[in-house]
């Protein structure tokens, strides 16, 4: 038996806010999140790589602020730390071990968001909501 997720890095009061805002689209505004973070991060160590700071920081910044409209408060704080890392230029060693902590940290809260797409359908899969909505 898988232990369930702990909420820890998942503010539940945020969730609550952005349904009330996002109504009935929630579903479809969570699968935005899980598609794009992935290409978000994947832009940071790309930045990372080129010691590329302002661009760090702006993926850094993008991410910081998605994860704060869904609720994803670990990860939000670790993109926090990257774009301070990235203003004031320092270490990219350091920004690295934040940044694999980010990835890390979007693994954890994946499932969580997946669970509630499904529930926000009544537990269809997205891809037979979107066919049946054609």
């Amino acid at each position: 038996m898988t232990k369930p997720l702990k909420e820890p890095s998942i503010d539940p009061r945020v969730i609550d806010e952005f349904r009330v805002l996002m109504g009935p689209q929630l579903a479809n505004a969570l699968e935005c999140y899980l598609a794009d973070t992935p290409l978000q991060l994947s832009d940071m160590n790309s930045a990372l790589v080129k010691d590329d700071h302002a661009a760090l920081q702006r993926c850094a910044h993008s991410l910081k602020a998605t994860c704060a409209t869904v609720g994803a408060m670990e990860l939000k704080s670790l993109a926090e730390r990257i774009e301070a890392h990235a203003r004031t230029r320092n270490s990219c060693s350091d920004a690295k071990a934040l940044t694999a902590a980010a990835f890390a940290s979007f693994e954890k809260v994946k499932p969580h968001f997946q669970a509630l797409i499904a529930s926000e359908r009544g537990g269809v899969p997205a891809v037979v909501v979107a066919v049946a909505q054609r």
